[in-house]
C-alpha cells in the first residue's frame, strides 16, 4: 500500500502544480520517461501477413470443394466391398469358434467365456489451473515462427493464474528465443533435394517463455499480487515487458485502481507506467480518489513507526 500512496501523492503534486518543489532525483528515470513512438504504436500495429489473414475467395472455396469431394460411384463401390469383407470375416470367425468349442467338448476343457466389451477411453491429462494459461478469441490466431509472434484477433480473453486480460481488437504475444545450446542430435540422413517442401521444414521451435505482450482495443486488466491484493486497470493499449516486468497503459484516458484507491488520466495524452518494483507514474492531468483515507494514513503511520523501530534496534 505504501507505494500506492506514494504514487498518488506524486500524482497530486502534478495536479496542484507543485512538481518543481519535488526533488527530481527521487524519480527513477526509467519510470518517468515518456513512451516512445514505437511503444505507442506497437499494440495496434498489424504485424501479420494480409496474404494469410484474410477470408477465402469464392474461387478458392470452389477449388477446395472440388479437390476434397469424392466420386459417389467409387464411394458406393467401396462401401459394398467393405460390407462383403465384414460378412466374410464374421463367417470365418463363426467357423473357428465352432471348431474351438468342439475341441473343448472332446477334450473336457471348460468353454472360454467371452469377455464383456468395454470402450477404451484415453485418460485425460489433468489441468492445473495454478500453472495453466488459456487464451481465446473470435476471429482467429496468427503465428509467425520466425518472429516468435502469436496474434490473437477479435474479442480476446486471456486467463492466467497471474492476471486476467480482455481486449477488443488484438493481443500479441512475443516469444523469447531459447539461446541455450541445443542437445546433440543423431546424425540425420541428407534430405532428398526432390522431396516436397513442408511447413515444418522452415518452422522455428526454439522458443522459451515470454518476451513481451501487447493488447489493443478497450483493454481491461485484472491482477492479484503475491499477497492476494487485487487491482484493475483499463486503457486503449497495454504493453507488458516480461523481461523488465514493466506495464505501460496508454490511450483512452487510462486508469488504475486497487482495493481502496483509483487514479485516472484526464487527457488522451496521459499514460500510466508501472515498473517491476510496483512503483507507479501517472503523466498529465490526473484525478485521484482515496477511499477510507483516515484508516490508510493510520496504517501507513504504524508501518513507518514499525520500520523506524526496526532500524533503531538494528543500529544498536
Amino acid at each position: 500500500m505504501r507505494f500506492i500512496i506514494q504514487a498518488l501523492c506524486l500524482v497530486s503534486a502534478y495536479c496542484w502544480g507543485s512538481y518543481a518543489a519535488l526533488p527530481v532525483a527521487d524519480f527513477p528515470e526509467g519510470l518517468v520517461r515518456p513512451p516512445t513512438q514505437d511503444e505507442l504504436d506497437e499494440p495496434g500495429r498489424i504485424d501479420y501477413s494480409r496474404e494469410i489473414v484474410r477470408p477465402l475467395s469464392s474461387a478458392e472455396i470452389d477449388q477446395v470443394v472440388q479437390l476434397t469431394s469424392l466420386d459417389q460411384q467409387m464411394v458406393s463401390q467401396l462401401q459394398t466391398y467393405g460390407q462383403h469383407s465384414i460378412e466374410h470375416e464374421k463367417l470365418a470367425d463363426m467357423r473357428i469358434n465352432a471348431d474351438v468349442r468342439a475341441f473343448c467338448v472332446v477334450q473336457g476343457i471348460p468353454l472360454p467365456q467371452a469377455a464383456p466389451t468395454q470402450s477404451v477411453v484415453p485418460p485425460e491429462k489433468p489441468v492445473d489451473p495454478a500453472t495453466t494459461m488459456v487464451v481465446s478469441c473470435d476471429k482467429g490466431v496468427y503465428f509467425d515462427s520466425h518472429q516468435g509472434l502469436l496474434v490473437y484477433i477479435g474479442n480476446v480473453r486471456l486467463r492466467d493464474p497471474r492476471l486476467d486480460l480482455d481486449c477488443d481488437n488484438q493481443l500479441k504475444v512475443y516469444l523469447k528465443e531459447d539461446t541455450s545450446p541445443a542437445p546433440k542430435e543423431k546424425e540425420k540422413k541428407p534430405k532428398d533435394p526432390n522431396a516436397p517442401v513442408t511447413p515444418a521444414d522452415n518452422m522455428k521451435t526454439n522458443f522459451d517463455g515470454l518476451r513481451k505482450v501487447t493488447a489493443e482495443g478497450n483493454v481491461v486488466l485484472n491482477r492479484k499480487d503475491d499477497k492476494g491484493k487485487s487491482y484493475q486497470a483499463r486503457a486503449q493499449r497495454l504493453t507488458y515487458d516480461a523481461i523488465t516486468g514493466e506495464i505501460l497503459l496508454t490511450g483512452g484516458r487510462p486508469w488504475l485502481q486497487d482495493e481502496k484507491n483509483i487514479v485516472r488520466c484526464l487527457t488522451d495524452e496521459g499514460y500510466i507506467r508501472v515498473d517491476d518494483k510496483g512503483r507507479v507514474y501517472v503523466h498529465g492531468r490526473t484525478s485521484t480518489m482515496m477511499r477510507d483515507i483516515q484508516n490508510q494514513s493510520s496504517a501507513l503511520r504504524k508501518s513507518n513507526q514499525k520500520s523506524n523501530r526496526s532500524t533503531s534496534s538494528t543500529g544498536r
